[in-house]
């Protein structure tokens, strides 16, 4: 199956506000462009319309279509750190997601939780609801911390959820920095890969695993992570939705915004050549 790039994550903008990326999405040609978290309420604060920043985005033949994403669905610790925009609720990222016209909302679970897995189950269950009275989809994304470290708990969850708005998001970041479980990978239907986030990672972590999550993903291409074998098991999966390059980098994120989506786009394409229409 073919691997389209329609969507821009906007980890490699930085900063950058929203309707600038709107302008950098359609220069390259995505259909697609993620919406943080906090986009919404950065607009309002500036006396920006969301609505109006949407219109601009259709009428440049971009869809506002995912946005990035819920962290207070689940029972947890208290967080020694708290992500930049994870505080916000699900009415708050629901509300951005009808702003936008976004069809789907990524959740992650980034804090240490004592919950077993059955509560996960039900807690994710109840956000796929919450979620499905606005036309939403939900997309969980797995990461290498604790609770949901893999492919497969992250599968588990979705799948044991049992509604028919659950997927998962894919980030070869995660996969490759946890367990690259390619068996399970290739169990789940691509109908249930609701995004798919390329980049590529150094052999060796150069600080934490957590810093270097932020600051130094490596453009498709100039890693070690073995993205053809990954690609060809998620071309395997069946059609593929909201996919493109997503590379958290301090160095893409101190050049120009449309230098940044330049870079890694040209080496999303190099490496997915093989797998384009």
């Amino acid at each position: 199956m073919p691997i389209a790039r329609d969507m821009l994550w906007s980890a490699s903008m930085g900063p950058t506000p929203l309707p600038e990326r709107v302008r950098i999405a359609a220069h390259f040609g995505y259909r697609e462009l993620s919406v943080w978290a906090t986009d919404r309420r950065e607009l309002v604060a500036a006396g920006i319309d969301p609505g109006e920043v949407r219109r601009q985005a259709e009428a440049a033949g971009v869809a506002l279509s995912f946005v990035d994403g819920i962290a207070e669905w689940y029972p947890h610790e208290p967080p020694r750190f708290v992500i930049e925009g994870a505080s916000l609720t699900v009415e708050d990222l629901l509300l951005s997601c009808d702003a936008f016209g976004a069809t789907k909302l990524a959740a992650v679970a980034p804090y240490p939780t004592s919950a077993p897995i059955d509560d996960l189950i039900a807690s994710f269950a109840e956000l796929c609801d919450r979620a499905a009275d606005h036309g939403v989809a939900v997309a969980l994304e797995f990461t290498p911390f604790p609770p949901l470290d893999s492919v497969a708990k992250g599968w588990e969850v979705v799948r044991g959820a049992q509604r028919s708005n659950a997927g998962l998001l894919f980030d070869t970041w995660h996969f490759f920095r946890g367990n690259p479980d390619y068996e399970t990978l290739a169990t789940i239907p691509g109908e249930r890969i609701f995004g798919v986030q390329i980049n590529d990672g150094a052999d060796q972590l150069v600080e934490s695993l957590v810093k270097d999550t932020f600051l130094r993903r490596r453009k498709p291409g100039d890693g070690v992570f073995d993205l053809p074998r990954v690609l060809s098991v998620l071309a395997a999966c069946g059609p593929l939705g909201s996919v493109g390059p997503e590379v958290w980098s301090a160095e893409l994120q101190s050049m120009p915004s449309m230098d940044a989506a330049r870079e890694v786009t040209e080496s999303f394409d190099r490496v997915t050549e093989k797998w384009r229409d």
